[in-house]
């Protein structure tokens, strides 16, 4: 007897309903929303990384808006950059997409940082650093979650 895959609505197939479940019961810290100590608006999304990359995967959105910047897009380090700090493992790089020499938002940023002790990620503390572009800025920012 062939066995045919389950399908659930038109194009939908059963297992990716499991996936999607399954990923939103493995999201960890950081996930959900979040204002920054500079007053921007953070969706985040973090899973679990490989045991070789010993990180979270962190994407999402930052709303930049309000300076004129647009919503810039967050993703995780890529492999060609540095690695997350074991005692900073929160990392990711928020990215504007559109990005321009004639106007005053930088390019993109970095961010590494840790859960305070026992918040359960309701504040995250850590530094940001500009790269790329002509922004030279860093410091040290923190998270908490949004009102």
């Amino acid at each position: 007897m062939m066995k045919h895959p389950i399908a659930g609505p038109p194009g939908v197939r059963i297992f990716f309903a499991f996936g999607l479940l399954t990923l939103l019961f493995t999201a960890c810290c950081p996930t959900g929303a979040y204002e920054d100590n500079f007053g921007r608006f953070y969706t985040l999304v973090t899973i679990p990384g490989t045991d070789f990359e010993q990180t979270m995967l962190t994407t999402g959105q930052v709303d930049t808006r309000d300076l004129g910047c647009g919503v810039w897009s967050i993703r995780a380090p890529t492999p060609v950059e540095p690695p997350p700090d074991p005692e900073n493992p929160i990392a990711w790089v928020a990215v504007n997409p559109n990005q321009n020499t004639a106007d005053q938002c930088c390019w993109a940023f970095r961010f590494d940082g840790n859960d305070v002790q026992g918040s359960g990620c309701g504040v995250i503390l850590g530094e940001y650093r500009n790269i790329g572009g002509k922004c030279e800025q860093s410091g040290p920012m923190f998270l908490q979650n949004a009102p």
